[in-house]
């Protein structure tokens, strides 16, 4: 692997349906609130379910008194650390359902994905021997030999909670699962870092052994069939050849093609890369990095295309959408200058640097990047995550945290908020700056041409971030992230505590005059509904009166301004 591969398998190019240009909706604060209890709460994922009128959150608690419901797989906390999974309504921050899921150990959640029949997928670390599994799953047995190593696992639940499989993932060193998705047949992805020399691979896979010591990424796919060994569909090890080499995984998905698509970052100088992919040459103490594999079992010819994604320092990749198009929009953060179309003539000040791309993993070389974009500041800024609008516009909402000093893209009129509400009050035709708090959100307008815009931080000196988001097709957004300090304004969140924030991201339920010939009509709705499809004529229980009525349209109009 010392040397980069011609490119083998060819990417078909889907066709993009034309959309019609339409306004830009900025991110609008509904709630934001605490997760959980006086004890330390940490809320790293959440997922929409297409079945549920709730989202799904995951995280750990060590708290005996985290708001379980009766019902569920655990009520009662297992050990030191557990993992806590439940369903928010998404009205108000309070659990439909919710379980622990853990051993007499300690366990930490790190994903969670959700798909078409509302299957809810789990993954993180366990140091528990006696971690839940079910008969039948992939490895059932607790692999690792030292006490302060860890197994991966992987647990499924149903959407009302009740747990359907659960295996451990790993060898005999420290293995962690670090991102879940599925796959349009219902099989599981998982990427992550293992140290394990015995780590599961498949024959025939892209690369089945790990550097002895060093921490390898891996990429690997589960059906969740309970047939023991045979559920592990396809398993490799991404690295370098050095064993000092280390990799890590931050996301994993499959294209149109039913091809992996994997990023992370790596300290290796010949990890795995294609000849004519964007950059070949490791250019820094850590690069991010882009694999795209056809799980085959053919050896190194799945590897379709691999390239770095990176300056000369520390550049990290964390999230990553993939569109109608097939272009990937990624974001991470950098520490370098050089950071691919940046301006060198610039003088950044030291930390990170959130980034947003576009990218299409083609093989065209330089021309595989489409579009960059830097938010800068004087301290650490990082973009997160991101996640498609709940519009025909397809545009990602993205998600991180930035220092006082950073300057936040901000075009788009914006609409006040409540004077109770959180979020940034401004309306600005230039780069907005970060005056409190810390956690950003914002959108990737990528009609007619690409550009930032509308993003605002949250005024809570608290929020030290948002970590992840999903969206609802009723065009609300929830947004998770963690407290670092009590703010004074806010006395029921306290440090340490998760948040969830409810935001609304497209309008749902206003009709104007879209035609332009002086009356709102029918016409109007037709024209709408061929720009933001179905659910963009839909007016919600705003009032949360179990009632939908003319007091919804009216919040509505409040909340958003007057239709144009």
């Amino acid at each position: 692997m010392s040397t980069p591969r011609v490119l083998p398998c060819l990417l078909a190019v889907a066709l993009t349906p034309t959309v019609f240009a339409q306004p830009a909706y900025c991110p609008r604060l509904d709630w934001l609130d605490r997760i959980g209890t006086d004890e330390d709460d940490a809320i790293v994922a959440v997922a929409s379910s297409p079945l549920r009128p709730g989202l799904v959150l995951v995280g750990t608690t060590v708290s005996e008194e985290f708001p379980t419901t009766l019902g569920t797989f655990a009520p009662l906390p297992f050990g030191v650390e557990d993992v806590v999974v439940g369903e928010l309504h998404v009205f108000e921050p309070r659990f439909a359902w919710a379980t622990y899921l853990g051993g007499s150990d300690s366990e930490r959640a790190t994903d969670v994905a959700i798909n078409a029949a509302g299957r809810i997928a789990v993954v993180g670390v366990t140091r528990s021997r006696d971690f839940p599994t079910t008969v039948a799953s992939f490895d059932p047995s607790y692999n690792s030999d030292e006490e302060t190593s860890g197994d991966a696992f992987l647990s499924i639940f149903d959407p009302d909670g009740r747990l359907l499989y659960s295996t451990y993932l790993g060898g005999r060193d420290v293995d962690v699962a670090t991102t879940v998705a599925w796959d349009s047949s219902g099989r599981v992805l998982i990427g992550g870092t293992t140290r394990s020399a015995s780590f599961p691979t498949t024959a025939g896979a892209y690369e089945e052994t790990t550097a002895f010591g060093s921490r390898d990424a891996f990429a690997l796919i589960i059906d969740p069939a309970g047939k023991h060994a045979d559920d592990l569909v396809y398993s490799t090890i991404l690295r370098g050849s050095d064993a000092a080499d280390d990799e890590v995984v931050s996301q994993i998905a499959t294209d149109h093609e039913g091809f992996l698509l994997v990023t992370g970052q790596t300290d290796a100088v010949d990890f795995p890369r294609t000849r004519d992919a964007f950059d070949i040459v490791a250019g820094g103490e850590l690069d991010g990095f882009l694999v795209r594999i056809e799980p085959a079992g053919n050896g190194a010819a799945d590897l379709c295309y691999g390239t770095y994604l990176g300056g000369r320092k520390n550049d990290r990749v964390h999230d990553f959408v993939v569109g109608t198009d097939q272009v990937l929009t990624i974001v991470g953060d950098t520490e370098s200058r050089d950071f691919p179309w940046r301006d060198l003539r610039s003088h950044p000040p030291p930390g990170t640097d959130g980034f947003v791309i576009r990218f299409h993993p083609g093989g065209r070389g330089p021309q595989d990047l489409h579009y960059v974009e830097i938010i800068e500041g004087d301290e650490n800024e990082t973009l997160t995550a991101l996640a498609f609008a709940p519009d025909r516009s397809r545009d990602p909402i993205i998600v991180g945290s930035a220092s006082r000093s950073a300057a936040l893209p901000s075009d788009a009129r914006t609409a006040p908020d409540d004077e109770d509400d959180h979020a940034a009050v401004q309306q600005s035709t230039g780069a907005q700056r970060v005056t409190e708090g810390r956690g950003i959100i914002g959108r990737l307008v990528l009609s007619p041409n690409s550009r930032l815009d509308c993003f605002a931080p949250v005024q809570l000196d608290a929020v030290s971030g948002f970590v992840d988001l999903a969206t609802k097709i009723d065009g609300t957004l929830f947004v998770v992230g963690a407290t670092s300090v009590a703010p004074e304004d806010a006395t029921s969140i306290e440090p340490g505590d998760g948040l969830v924030a409810r935001y609304f991201i497209s309008v749902p339920g206003c009709v104007g005059d879209f035609n332009d010939d002086r009356n709102v009509d029918r016409a109007d709705l037709v024209l709408m509904l061929e720009q933001q499809g179905p659910c963009a004529a839909c007016v919600f229980d705003l009032d949360r009166d179990g009632i939908v009525g003319l007091r919804d349209a009216s919040l509505l109009t409040t909340v958003w301004g007057a239709c144009r």
